[in-house]
């Protein structure tokens, strides 16, 4: 079980501003945090040390959010990884969130929304933004209508007449429900 009032925390973001702020929140509510201006010195850190929570910006040079957040997975699969970004569309959050992000911030909620969703994020809960929230249900919806497209990885199913969850098949809109 993660300490929730020192977590040692990895800061992964190509952005001098943000990065600070969130290295100065953690660090006043009593956190360690660690700074990486890249993917790649953030997943090598990750590979010397310990932490209980990343904090991975989706979009930088080099490398993006979904790759790597997956690096991190297969680095630490007990991990817990909190997605920091500007972007709130469809795109972003679903690639995300499928890579294996564990949450999900939009970047003008930081200073609000950062020190209870680290906390949410490390006692095993989802913490999202309202808009993400948002963009989910959608995605969610439409799934159980027919009507959107299924997510790249098998996450996330369709559900199937009855209220029983189920996949789909070739990842396509308006795929056949699996017999699973």
């Amino acid at each position: 079980m993660i300490q929730p009032d020192r977590m040692r925390c990895l800061i992964i973001d190509d952005d001098d501003s943000p990065l600070a702020l969130m290295e100065r929140l953690l660090t006043r509510a009593g956190h360690r945090a660690l700074a990486c201006r890249s993917a790649d010195a953030g997943v090598a850190a990750a590979r010397l040390t310990r932490f209980d929570v990343a904090i991975v910006y989706m979009e930088m040079p080099g490398k993006s959010g979904p790759v790597t957040i997956a690096e991190l997975r297969r680095v630490d699969p007990q991990l817990r990884i909190l997605v920091v970004s500007g972007h709130d569309d469809r795109r972003h959050v679903l690639a995300a969130l499928e890579a294996g992000a564990d949450g999900y911030l939009l970047k003008c909620e930081l200073s609000e929304s950062l020190p209870s969703s680290l906390q949410e994020v490390c006692a095993g809960h989802t913490p999202l933004s309202p808009r993400v929230a948002a963009i989910m249900i959608k995605q969610l919806r439409q799934l159980a209508r027919g009507t959107g497209s299924a997510p790249a990885t098998a996450g996330i199913g369709r559900i199937k007449p009855g209220g029983a969850p189920g996949g789909t098949t070739g990842g396509e809109p308006g795929g056949e429900p699996d017999a699973t």
